[in-house]
């Protein structure tokens, strides 16, 4: 709203005591960076309502005190003539952008019941144990690949130990078979 609404909306609606009161009240709670100046004549309701936006505007926000209505009936009305129409359009734009980030995020009721009772249907379905079919339970054939038992871990199967007899030259030495296999390729 602009300076001149704003004086002819208060200067209407409130009594010439009640600014005069409201300007002094002002310059008593900020600090003294202005002097107060008592109006006199025709026009002094105008030119204090001046003084008190003049000294609004130079005061720093931080030390502005607030202030509260305590007879609500006396305020003016405001109608959409004063209303900021930029600010409206900013929390419009702020209400779309959180509402299309709800739309993409959020999932529909119909979708939760689909999950629901694809769970449930989980829940209650028995787990059939198709996998040991073709293995011989009674020779020891129950533990499974994926058993601790079986698991070769990341380097893979153990290499065997066992002793080799190996006649060279009519020489007749005991090696591993890792060490046979590496003299054969020799």
């Amino acid at each position: 709203m602009d300076e001149e609404t704003i004086v002819r909306i208060c200067s209407t609606a409130f009594l010439v005591e009640e600014i005069e009161s409201a300007k002094n009240l002002l310059f008593e709670a900020l600090p003294a960076k202005q002097r107060n100046v008592s109006r006199k004549g025709s026009g002094k309701s105008t030119r204090d309502l001046y003084d008190i936006i003049s000294v609004l505007k130079q005061a720093d926000p931080e030390e502005i005190p607030i202030f509260v209505a305590k007879e609500l009936h006396k305020l003016p009305p405001v109608t959409f003539d004063h209303v900021d129409v930029t600010r409206l359009l900013k929390d419009i734009l702020i209400l779309q952008k959180d509402l299309i980030e709800i739309k993409d995020t959020y999932v529909t009721s119909t979708q939760l019941n689909e999950v629901k009772n694809e769970v449930e249907n989980l829940k209650q379905a028995s787990i059939v144990n198709n996998f040991d079919l073709n293995v011989n339970q009674k020779r020891g054939g129950s533990c499974r690949i994926d058993s601790f038992c079986l698991d070769s871990g990341p380097s893979g199967l153990p290499h065997i130990t066992e002793r080799v007899h190996l006649k060279d030259n009519g020489n007749t030495s005991a090696v591993t078979n890792n060490e046979a296999n590496n003299l054969s390729t020799l």
